[in-house]
């Protein structure tokens, strides 16, 4: 059928199907072995979308005490904790990323592929932002917090 990992000959079965549509459509044996190459289709794409996932990484809302911790490191705009291994993101940050999907029955949803941290909801504004990163854990800073400096 096609070879592993997607490569120039993985989708060689569409061909097989399209030369011999009335073998696959019209007979009883066509149709089995038609189903059986879908669903070996659909296991291979889970496998391959398994295999290239990347795994989200831990995520720690930034507050205002982040900014001045002595465990902030910053790298291209974008703030970690170097003592939690975390990405440091901001209060309204980080859009969903969908796609829509269709069923063979033609039923259309949408499927969540991810989140993209360093996109902010467009309809907020900076000052609530950083109204939101005053708020959090109270105002207060959080327990792993470690004045820079000291």
């Amino acid at each position: 059928m096609g070879e592993e990992g997607g490569g120039p000959r993985a989708f060689s079965w569409i061909r097989e199907v399209y030369e011999n549509l009335d073998y696959y459509l019209g007979t009883e044996e066509g149709r089995r072995r038609l189903e059986d190459i879908a669903r070996s289709e659909a296991q291979r794409l889970e496998d391959e979308i398994a295999r290239v996932h990347r795994p989200q990484r831990n995520i720690i809302w930034m507050s205002k005490w982040c900014l001045t911790c002595s465990y902030i490191r910053e790298n291209r705009g974008r703030y970690y904790c170097s003592l939690h291994g975390a990405r440091l993101v901001k209060p309204f940050h980080g859009r969903p990323l969908w796609a829509i999907v269709t069923e063979p029955s033609g039923e259309a949803h949408y499927v969540l592929l991810g989140l993209d941290w360093d996109g902010r909801w467009r309809e907020v504004e900076e000052y609530i932002v950083n109204a939101a990163m005053e708020a959090i854990n109270g105002g207060r800073p959080y327990y792993c917090y470690e004045q820079a400096g000291r």
